[in-house]
């Protein structure tokens, strides 16, 4: 890891790497994706930069902001920084929503249209 960035916690985990709350020098909390390329064939590998390029380009205020990325070469991981959104993501809610049996109301429905990252 670079050592710009220092791991709070993880966040997630999954079949493509794990999710870590990191801490930039300035202060600032970002989300952290490692993936790792481990065993990729050269083409996936290809592939995997060119989808980070793509979000890289992706502005929009619904779409959760790409910061910056690098590959760890010890860790042969793939690094993704993102910007954190304190109230996790859409499914997430859902899921609260649904286990408490609350629905959206639609004026809540209308909101979240909008961007609600910190």
């Amino acid at each position: 890891m670079e050592p710009q960035y220092s791991k709070l916690q993880a966040v997630g985990k999954g079949s493509f790497g794990t999710v870590w709350l990191v801490q930039a020098r300035n202060g600032e909390r970002l989300i952290l994706k490692e993936v790792s390329l481990r065993g990729l064939p050269a083409h996936e590998r290809k592939a995997t930069k060119h989808e980070v390029e793509i979000l890289r380009r992706l502005q929009h205020p619904n779409i959760v902001a790409y910061r910056d990325s690098f590959v760890d070469q010890s860790a042969d991981k793939l690094c993704i920084l993102m910007e954190h959104c304190r109230g996790g993501d859409l499914a997430g809610l859902i899921k609260r929503r649904r286990s408490a049996r609350q629905r959206f109301t639609e004026e809540e429905v209308r909101s979240l249209g909008g961007h609600h990252c910190a």
